[in-house]
């Protein structure tokens, strides 16, 4: 993750908030508050999961649209295998 100053500077460049010269010191002080470190860092890990559920939700997407092809006595049986995968999947995330 990218640090305090950074991430706020990004935002208000987002923002089109432009910092003067004479105001650099001030936005120093800004940045190094607690309370803003704080924030940035809620946000941070507020996106991180946000975008892990994304991840989540498009592999198990991915497994709904995949059928495993199994060959079982010269005849071919067709399991959709959600509910293992999704195990698989969780198991991974508890790591």
């Amino acid at each position: 993750m990218i640090d305090s100053k950074q991430y706020i500077q990004f935002l208000f460049t987002q923002k089109n908030i432009g910092i003067s010269p004479k105001r650099i010191a001030l936005f120093e002080e800004f940045v190094k508050d607690e309370s803003n470190i704080i924030a940035v860092n809620q946000i941070q890990e507020s996106q991180k999961m946000i975008m892990d559920k994304w991840k989540l939700k498009n592999k198990i997407s991915d497994i709904i649209e995949k059928q495993l092809i199994i060959r079982c006595k010269s005849e071919i049986f067709h399991y959709i295998l959600l509910s293992y995968f999704i195990y698989l999947i969780f198991l991974n995330r508890r790591c």
